[in-house]
């Protein structure tokens, strides 16, 4: 493992960033299923996630400190990088998956600026082989995918692999300051939200075709 002239290892394992727009989707359940689908099929798995539900059959890894302490960019990318680095000394992965729970960005565009620090600094500490977005129901187009792919690509420099809008929707309720999260029919949002096949699939649980399309994706590199 070799370390280079800016002070970061390079990290030799693919990683997968399973991300989101706005908090209120169920891209944990997607994190999950890409994680136990992967083991299925033989692979050696690192999670890195901090939420306490563990996973069976894999690595199960909570993220580095550094991303929440009052540091600063630079230390937190170095710090990041030399932790994963140790991460893939000790267990071997085949891959790393991982859960970055802070919305890359809100749908409010007043609150765009403050979104997106954690995938920043992953994504400067290391190379992010495979970005997933999950975004929420809603009304989209060719313009709104154009615009989401060119987000990760110059402010995260990593490709947009795959894109899901969520199952899970919610009601704001102003007076209140609350939400309520509820289901939503699959077959609601394929017709009133994703039309004209732009790019954008529903998630469904037991859907294994993501994790199918993340092993070819390993087989080519």
């Amino acid at each position: 493992m070799r370390k280079e002239q800016i002070g970061l290892y390079h990290i030799d394992c693919p990683i997968v960033a399973v991300t989101s727009i706005d908090e209120d989707v169920n891209h944990y359940e997607l994190y999950r299923s890409i994680c136990e689908g992967l083991f299925r099929c033989g692979y050696s798995v690192v999670g890195v996630c901090n939420v306490e539900n563990k996973i069976d059959g894999i690595s199960n890894v909570n993220f580095p400190k550094a991303l929440s302490e009052n540091l600063g960019t630079h230390s937190k990318v170095v710090s990041v990088n030399h932790e994963f680095a140790q991460m893939i000394k000790k267990y071997s992965p085949d891959i790393i998956v991982m859960f970055v729970s802070e919305p890359i960005m809100e749908r409010n565009a007043w609150t765009y600026n403050s979104c997106g620090e954690m995938m920043h600094v992953l994504c400067a500490a290391m190379d992010v082989d495979i970005s997933i977005a999950m975004i929420p129901p809603h009304e989209v187009n060719e313009a709104f995918v154009n615009e989401l792919e060119m987000i990760y690509k110059y402010r995260f420099s990593t490709e947009l692999f795959r894109i899901f809008m969520s199952t899970v929707g919610f009601f704001w309720h102003i007076e209140e300051d609350s939400v309520d999260k509820y289901d939503i029919p699959e077959n609601f949002i394929l017709t009133q939200y994703v039309r004209n096949n732009i790019g954008i699939d529903v998630f469904r649980k037991g859907d294994n075709s993501i994790v199918s399309d993340i092993i070819a994706y390993l087989q080519e590199e």
